[in-house]
């Protein structure tokens, strides 16, 4: 089954409601899983990180704009790829106001800001957000039932161990799944992805430098990756 990640700022019970009611109605009506991450009243930096890291979408209050800022700036500074969505059901009053308030809002990036959002607007968000999330460049695999989807550009790199394959992020989280790197190889775009050795399929993006004597590849978290004799010419021509 299909699995989506949203995470939600609401701190009232009418907007919990209804953002509860919204997603419950569209995992009905999608046949998907939908995993819903609250975001607590006081909440920190890292907790909001930790939240959004494998979110496709952030609904945000936005009636607090300087912790909406930090919120909305913590979720693209940690996932690029999360949908940001504002949302409020007022509006300060006066021009000076509303240009303080809205320009707080902007650096973050918000994809769309909804006002006294309705369910039906909101359902309407989740399904557009969601075929957008479905068309990006993604990897995809299955383990246990659920299918999870993540972006190219934020995998690390690829380790096998036996028959299994752990998948490493650039924000440090780990997943694994049954497979062989062959396979998965064949899965992934060539552009962007090297063979360094029999067990490690690299990002080309996330590596620094090639260390000639150590033989080894420097990656952007700043591990070292050996590359085996059969694959070091290949990644040197890289």
């Amino acid at each position: 089954m299909e699995q989506l990640c949203v995470v939600v700022d609401a701190q009232s019970e009418d907007g919990k409601r209804l953002f509860h009611d919204v997603l419950a109605a569209y995992s009905i009506g999608q046949n998907i899983e939908i995993t819903i991450k609250w975001l607590k009243a006081a909440v920190t930096e890292d907790e909001v990180r930790s939240a959004c890291t494998d979110a496709q979408i952030a609904f945000v209050n936005a009636s607090d704009p300087v912790r909406a800022t930090m919120i909305g700036n913590a979720v693209c500074v940690q996932n690029s790829h999360c949908a940001l969505v504002y949302y409020d059901f007022s509006l300060p009053e006066g021009t000076q106001a509303l240009v303080q308030y809205f320009s707080r809002l902007i650096p973050a990036r918000p994809i769309r800001y909804l006002l006294q959002p309705t369910r039906s607007e909101c359902y309407q968000t989740v399904s557009q957000l969601h075929r957008n999330a479905a068309r990006q460049k993604l990897f995809e695999w299955e383990t246990k039932g659920l299918k999870y989807r993540i972006p190219f550009e934020s995998i690390l790199y690829f380790r096998s161990e036996r028959n299994h394959i752990f998948l490493h992020l650039k924000n440090g989280s780990e997943y694994s799944f049954l497979g062989k790197l062959s396979s998965v190889e064949q899965m992934v775009p060539n552009c962007c992805f090297v063979r360094v050795h029999q067990s490690y399929l690299v990002s080309r993006s996330s590596i620094l430098l090639v260390d000639k004597q150590k033989k080894s590849v420097r990656l952007c978290n700043g591990e070292d990756i050996y590359i085996s004799k059969a694959h070091y010419k290949e990644t040197l021509e890289i």
